[in-house]
């Protein structure tokens, strides 16, 4: 079964200068995140390890998928 790219609890953004729904957004982007285990990369809380090669991808990785879900819940 594939993966969904949006985050599905949260309300997609219609614009950048949209105003009115980006106060619920994000609190439902923040929240969908932490149930992923990825909030703490977004916070900064979890940084990336200085050294070890498979540490450091690993990290990389989580970042990269944090982000992705953040910015495909932004409607195009």
């Amino acid at each position: 079964m594939a993966e969904s790219t949006r985050l599905a609890a949260v309300v997609p953004l219609k614009g950048m200068n949209d105003r009115l729904n980006y106060p619920t957004g994000k609190i439902q982007c923040r929240k969908a995140l932490m149930k992923e285990g990825l909030w703490n990369i977004v916070s900064e809380e979890e940084t990336e390890p200085e050294s070890g090669a498979t540490e450091i991808a690993k990290s990389r990785s989580r970042r990269d998928k944090a982000l992705a879900k953040i910015v495909l819940s932004v409607e195009a």
